[in-house]
């Protein structure tokens, strides 16, 4: 026991040197780059992202925009001490998915009983992204779908066809936020696959005042398109600067997490804006593909 906790003493240790000579390393990279460029993040602080950019010598700020808060905790788990009536889960974005893997955490206060806990934990598993897979996967469940192969909902929809039409009795649990769009639940309408939606989170626009100091080119990254909204809407001068009327000449160049959210912005800001979409989907990703716009540029 004694030389496990070394060996985890010495790995801990090790990554978070490693952390602070990333952070060393970027703060001497932006000497060399131009002072004007700012990257701003419009999400909550993120130690994955941060560690991404960190690696390509990037600096970036994060700016919370949206508040969250967990609703319908009794449905959840009402629904999850019956998982005899549902053949599955479907998650479409990582606070649904950690809502289920703190529902099912045995250590947790809030989780339904362990035989319901192990029960969910070998059923099939539907989920968008690498953030939600990493995360069920490290909880224990045994039967994901989709992660990687399914960085949008409408690939995931394929995935759920392909596996679920016509051989299932009950119907999947979809747990999803009030703001989700009905890309999951018309198709599986359309295909007549049965499910239960549960809206097990709220979103709505921080309380905070936006105030973002626009200097030289600031990169504006963008991770749903209710961001976008929000950012339409705060009267920041988005729209002077991209029609070059803004007496500081500062630019903005845009990014988005993927092709939805990329749409959000061009219909808000116009089809003729470029926007920045990572091939992957996740930080490293993201990261990669703002690093490459900052050197080409």
């Amino acid at each position: 026991m004694q030389t496990q906790a070394a060996f985890a003493f010495i790995f801990a240790s090790s990554a978070a040197l490693a952390l602070k000579l990333c952070r060393r390393k970027s703060k001497n990279a932006q000497r060399k780059e131009k002072k004007s460029k700012h990257i701003i993040l419009f999400k909550d602080f993120s130690p994955a992202y941060e560690e991404a950019f960190c690696l390509k010598g990037i600096k970036v700020k994060f700016e919370r925009i949206l508040d969250f808060k967990r609703t319908n905790s009794k449905c959840l788990r009402f629904a999850l001490q019956k998982p005899n009536n549902y053949s599955g889960i479907i998650l479409t974005s990582p606070r649904a998915a950690s809502c289920l893997v703190d529902a099912t955490n045995k250590n947790s206060k809030q989780s339904v009983d362990d035989r319901f806990c192990d029960d969910w934990k070998s059923k099939k598993i539907y989920l968008v992204g690498e953030v939600s897979w990493s995360m069920l996967s490290k909880n224990g469940f045994l039967s994901l779908h989709g992660g990687s192969n399914a960085p949008k909902s409408a690939d995931l929809c394929k995935i759920i066809e392909d596996t679920q039409s016509g051989s299932i009795a009950f119907p999947l649990l979809y747990l999803c936020g009030n703001t989700r769009r009905n890309t999951v639940s018309q198709h599986l309408k359309d295909k007549g696959i049965g499910f239960r939606e549960l809206v097990v989170y709220e979103s709505a626009r921080t309380c905070r005042k936006i105030d973002i100091q626009f200097c030289g080119v600031t990169y504006l990254v963008f991770f749903s398109p209710l961001g976008v909204k929000i950012i339409g809407k705060s009267g920041l001068r988005i729209e002077r600067l991209l029609n070059g009327h803004d007496v500081s000449n500062s630019k903005v160049v845009f990014a988005a997490i993927g092709p939805t959210t990329a749409k959000a912005i061009h219909d808000r800001w116009g089809n003729n804006v470029h926007v920045i979409v990572p091939k992957s989907p996740n930080p490293s990703g993201l990261a990669h593909a703002i690093y490459s716009h900052l050197h080409a540029s």
